[in-house]
């Protein structure tokens, strides 16, 4: 397959495929939207990889200022332990959600992961 746009990365031992990540830019920011790795990926950190090899093509851009590895998923400690240890900081950014009345509260006890998503709130 092939986007229309951005770069597909991808790591390969001999004839086996260990993992790739989807990347693209936007103005002054470089994404490093989805990344897939075999569990032989895992042991061999293909995810480190992909992303400094990521990080390193992007640097070589002058306009891109901002690096993004997917979404914050506060409930994956070990993916955000991974990301505090390559540098990456949450960053929030301003977002309005509106609900029904009653509705709020029922989401955040109900599915607390999906309303931070949605609100950015905990």
């Amino acid at each position: 397959f092939s986007p229309r746009r951005g770069l597909i990365l991808a790591a390969v031992r001999g004839r086996h495929l260990l993992g790739f990540s989807l990347t693209y830019a936007v103005d002054a920011a470089a994404y490093h939207d989805r990344v897939y790795v075999a569990g032989q990926g895992l042991a061999n950190k293909v995810p480190v990889c992909l992303f400094h090899a990521f990080a390193t093509l992007v640097s070589r851009r002058p306009q891109v200022e901002e690096l993004m590895h997917g979404v914050h998923v506060r409930d994956d400690e070990g993916l955000c332990e991974f990301k505090r240890r390559i540098g990456l900081v949450v960053t929030p950014l301003p977002a309005r959600a509106w609900f029904a009345g009653g509705l709020d509260g029922l989401l955040r006890r109900a599915r607390p992961q999906q309303y931070y998503r949605v609100t950015g709130r905990g």
